[in-house]
Formats: C-alpha cells, sequence, structure tokens
C-alpha cells in the first residue's frame, strides 16, 4: 500500500498575528539555556556523574525533549577543570554554591541539578534544583520508568521560562525604546546589528535615529517594555551592556557591538 506524505510550511508573522489577536503569548526563538548537572546512585550506593558515554539514555531522552520544546540545552564536559570545582556529591547534596561556581564558565542563563537513585524495586527517586534569575527552587522527582522522571522537572523548568520570556503582543500600546549601540565600526557590522535587532521576537520595528563614528542609536518598537528588551539581548553575548556614569533612563539602552 502507497504511503503518502504531505509537505505543510507556516507564515510566521501569519501566526504571530494570530496568537496575538487571540492574546496568547509569544516566545521568541532567541531562548534562555539551560545546563543540566546529574548524579546518579546505583542500589548498591555508589555514585557518579552523567556522562555521555556512562548514561547515553539519559543524554538522549533529554536531548529528544529539548528538540521537541525548542530548548537550548547544555551538557558540561566533565573535564578535569569541572571535576576538581564540582564533585558528584556535591551534586548529589545539591551544593547551590558549589554548582554556582562550576557553572559560571558555561555562562548558561539557568542551571538545572539532579539526583538520581534507582532502587533495588526498580524505582527511581531523587531531588531536583533550578537556579534562575537568583532565585532557588527544589523539588522531588519520583517516577517507575525513566522518560517520564526526566521529562517532568524538564516540562516543569520550560513552562518557567516561557511564561518569564513569552510576551503578549498589545499593538495598542507599543513602546518605543531608544537604543545606543557602541562598536559599530564598519558596514558589515552595521547590517550585522540590524538583522539581529529586527530577528528579537518583541521588536515590531526599527529604524535608525543617529549615526555618528562608531555610535549607532535605533529607535525600537517594542511588543513588550524595555525591561523585556534588557532580558531578551541578555540570553546572547553580541550586545553587551555599558555601565554609564550618567543616570539611564529606561527608554534609553546603551550597550557595545562584540561580533
Amino acid at each position: 500500500r502507497e504511503q503518502r506524505y504531505i509537505d505543510v510550511s507556516f507564515a510566521q508573522s501569519l501566526l504571530d498575528d494570530l496568537l496575538a489577536s487571540a492574546d496568547i503569548p509569544i516566545w521568541d526563538s532567541n531562548r534562555p539555556s539551560v545546563l543540566v548537572w546529574m548524579a546518579l546512585q546505583n542500589n548498591e550506593g555508589e555514585r557518579s556523574m552523567m556522562t555521555a558515554d556512562s548514561n547515553p539514555q539519559i543524554i538522549s531522552l533529554m536531548k529528544n525533549f529539548a528538540a521537541e520544546r525548542g530548548l537550548p540545552i547544555i551538557f558540561p564536559v566533565l573535564d578535569f577543570e569541572d571535576r576538581r570545582a564540582l564533585t558528584e556529591d556535591a551534586v548529589w547534596a545539591l551544593d547551590e554554591e558549589a554548582i554556582r561556581n562550576a557553572s559560571d564558565r558555561y555562562g548558561a542563563d539557568s542551571v538545572l541539578s539532579g539526583r538520581l537513585h534507582f532502587t533495588v524495586s526498580g524505582e527511581l527517586v531523587g531531588l531536583w534544583q533550578f537556579i534562575f534569575q537568583g532565585q532557588v527552587e527544589v523539588f522531588d522527582g519520583f517516577d517507575e520508568e525513566l522518560a517520564p522522571y526526566l521529562n517532568e522537572p524538564l516540562d516543569r523548568i520550560t513552562n518557567q521560562l516561557a511564561s518569564y520570556f513569552a510576551i503578549v503582543p498589545e499593538t495598542g500600546s507599543l513602546q518605543i525604546v531608544r537604543l545606543r549601540v557602541e562598536g559599530i565600526k564598519n558596514l558589515s557590522a552595521y547590517s550585522a546589528l540590524l538583522t539581529y535587532i529586527g530577528g528579537l521576537g518583541l521588536v515590531e520595528n526599527v529604524s535608525t535615529a543617529e549615526f555618528d563614528g562608531q555610535r549607532l542609536e535605533l529607535n525600537l518598537r517594542l511588543l513588550g517594555d524595555a525591561q523585556q528588551l534588557h532580558e531578551v539581548i541578555a540570553l546572547d553575548r553580541d550586545l553587551l551592556p555599558i555601565t554609564n556614569t550618567q543616570r539611564a533612563t529606561e527608554s534609553v539602552q546603551h550597550y557595545r557591538w562584540t561580533r
């Protein structure tokens, strides 16, 4: 019997308009990364760090979830530097300070740490810790199957991140924000910056206000607000905030282009 397929493509702008008209929050494609640490303990009490070589099924299940939900997930390389900074016992204890220090090198936007105990009866029992925006949340893990045991915390933090970063477009109350950017050295940098800014989901329109040497000022029409713009930009490393001795207003944000 012949099997047929249908190839469907979607117009993102039209879908965004439909979501906006229904007041449904939109989570931009520029999303926060999650660094994952895990310590495992067998029924004999032996502990080890989760690695791609020793625990390929766990890694695969997490990657599949991340691909399905569009979640940028990072696994530590567990080299000498990692193992010196963070032991399996520290992860098992969910030592917040040790985990934060070991995670700094990765520059992730959030950190999920977990411990998993495989009981003699075949149950999976553990504990999870999620660090995001300076807040720490700890919650239990329990299941009889590996996939749902891993999916539950991943689903939980994905929903939390989506709720934090998603915007509800309100076309009747668009906010205008001035973006001042240093380090625009040539036409290529100018073009790359405009492409980057224009690609941010909450930017409805971008126009050049002033160009002086290596400094460029842009006027942005936002579907959200200035604080949301700041947090979305912080997810990347292309624009770094510049500390100004003058008091900055909410309508002006000052950055340096690093590409």
